[in-house]
This record gives structure tokens, C-alpha cells and sequence, in this order.
């Protein structure tokens, strides 16, 4: 005999072993400390397995001999406490990272690319992707470069010369990394059918 679910119960989203996680303040027991030298720090709580689970970098650290096995405690002076909330908040399943702005992002993905945090790495990528308008797109250019990515950069390079193509103004203040230029300017070298495979949206 075969049971159906209800409509009500399709659109539940189904709760994953991190949500559950998440409500557990009281027993988390690796902290990420976040902050400059000389500066204040923010700590950050997470769960051990979790944070080993979300990054081989992570799960590095804690396998080896390294301080971070020692202290349960990881320090990050590159990023700020928000960047590293937002990143502990995704390796719990949740998706603050969507209600970003574009700087926040940009930020995301080097963190991403920096801990080898694939899965986020590809998300945000997505996210950045549908942000891309002419006002950011160098800025989004350069990210794409500094944090390997190439999907980005494909995207970006494929945009700015349909902007081209149109005489559609862009932020030109931000100046290009000069890799991005070079790949650009041998993709403009392309017939046009190759050089602008973006598709117009509709309506």
C-alpha cells in the first residue's frame, strides 16, 4: 500500500543533520577567531565535525599535528567576522549567502576558493552570475580571476563583450586585471557567433 504525501507536506523543506546542528549552541566546541592582530577578535562557534566536514582544509588541520587540532580553534585575519558568519551559517544548510551584496560575495568566493569549500564556491559563483550588470561587471571580472574561477570568468568575459557589441556603457573606473584583458581581447578576436554566446533575456 502506498502512501501519498499532502501538498502541505511537499513544500516543508526537509531538515538536514546541520539544521538540527544548528539550534545546538551549547555544545559546539571548535571557535573560528576572526580579527586583525592588535585588533579585537570575533569568535565564531561551530561544531568540530562540521566545520572537518565542510573544507579538506579543515579537515586537515584537525588531522594532523597542527595548532588548530590542539586549541579547537582556527584564527582568520584576511576576512572579516561577517564573511566568516555567512560562511558558517552555509556549512549548516543555510542560505544568507543569497541576501548578500556583491562586495559581501566577491569575499565569499575567495574564502571559498582559500579553504578548497567547493560546494560554496559553486553556489556563490551562481549568485554573482545573475548579478552581473555593467556597473560591476570589472569588478566582478577581477574577482573572477583572484579566486580561479573560471565559470565566472567565461561569464564575464562573454557579458562585457556583448556590452561591447551594443555600445551598452559599463563602469570602466575599476581597472582589469591584466589576465582577464588578455583572454578578453583573444575571445573578441573570435567570429561573433563564438564571441557573444549569450542569450538575451526574455521580455
Amino acid at each position: 500500500m502506498f502512501f501519498e504525501s499532502s501538498a502541505e507536506d511537499r513544500e516543508k523543506p526537509s531538515l538536514t543533520l546541520a539544521h538540527y546542528l544548528w539550534e545546538r549552541d551549547d555544545d559546539r566546541d571548535f571557535i573560528i577567531s576572526v580579527g586583525k592582530k592588535n585588533e579585537r577578535k570575533t569568535e565564531v562557534k561551530i561544531h568540530r565535525c562540521v566545520f572537518a566536514s565542510r573544507s579538506p582544509v579543515f579537515d586537515r588541520m584537525l588531522e594532523t599535528e597542527m595548532k588548530e587540532k590542539g586549541e579547537n580553534k582556527l584564527e582568520i585575519i584576511d576576512f572579516n567576522a561577517e564573511i566568516v558568519k555567512i560562511a558558517v551559517e552555509y556549512f549548516y544548510d543555510r542560505e544568507t549567502y543569497k541576501n548578500s551584496n556583491v562586495d559581501q560575495l566577491i569575499d565569499l568566493l575567495q574564502f571559498a576558493e582559500k579553504y578548497d569549500i567547493q560546494d560554496l564556491k559553486s553556489k556563490v559563483e551562481h549568485v554573482l552570475i545573475i548579478k552581473v550588470r555593467p556597473n560591476n561587471i570589472c569588478q566582478i571580472s577581477n574577482a573572477s580571476i583572484n579566486a580561479n574561477s573560471t565559470k565566472l570568468k567565461e561569464v564575464c568575459i562573454q557579458l562585457m563583450l556583448f556590452y561591447m557589441n551594443r555600445k551598452l556603457p559599463f563602469n570602466e573606473e575599476i581597472t582589469l586585471d591584466e589576465d582577464f584583458v588578455i583572454e578578453l581581447n583573444q575571445t573578441a578576436a573570435l567570429p561573433v557567433e563564438d564571441a557573444w554566446p549569450v542569450e538575451e533575456e526574455e521580455g
